[in-house]
C-alpha cells in the first residue's frame, strides 16, 4: 500500500505499522498534495492524534497550509514524544517568514520551559527572531 495520494480515511484508521507504510512516501515527497480540507480537519483534530499520526499531521500541515498550522507548533516542542518535538520543530524552521511573529517567537519560548531537551531546541528562538527580522542586532 505505497500510494502518493492522500485519503483522509486510510491516514485515520490504518494501524500503525500500515499507516506508517502508506504515509512515509507522502511525506517524504516534497510534491505531493494534501487538499487544504483535509489539512484543516487534521488541524482541528490534532489533539485527538497517536504521536504517528501526529507527527504526519505536523510536517504535512507546516509544508502545505503553514498559515494555518504556525501557531499551532509550538506547544509541541514540550510534546511527550520526540518525534512529535523533532516535526514541531522542523515545522517551526520551516515556515515562511510571513508566519513569523512575536505571539509565535513568545509561544516557542514558553514551550520550551517545558521541554525536556529545551538547552537543545533552544536555537529555534534565535532561528526565528533572525528569519523575522526582531533580533535587536538587526542582522
Amino acid at each position: 500500500m505505497t500510494s502518493e495520494h492522500f485519503d483522509y480515511d486510510l491516514f485515520r484508521s490504518l494501524p500503525r505499522d500500515e499507516l506508517i507504510r502508506y504515509m512515509t512516501p507522502i511525506a517524504n515527497n516534497q510534491g505531493a498534495r494534501v487538499p487544504d480540507d483535509d489539512l484543516a480537519r487534521m488541524s482541528r483534530e490534532l489533539d485527538e492524534y497517536d504521536e504517528y499520526r501526529l507527527v504526519f499531521a505536523l510536517e504535512l500541515g507546516s509544508r502545505h497550509l503553514p498559515d494555518q498550522y504556525a501557531r499551532r507548533l509550538p506547544r509541541y516542542l514540550s510534546h511527550g514524544s520526540f518525534a512529535v518535538r523533532c516535526a514541531a520543530a522542523w515545522g517551526l524552521r520551516s515556515l515562511p517568514n510571513r508566519c513569523i511573529c512575536d505571539e509565535l517567537i513568545d509561544s516557542v519560548k514558553r514551550s520550551l520551559v517545558r521541554c525536556p531537551q529545551a538547552a537543545d531546541w533552544a536555537e529555534i528562538v534565535e532561528f526565528l527572531e533572525h528569519e523575522s527580522g526582531l533580533n535587536s542586532d538587526g542582522n
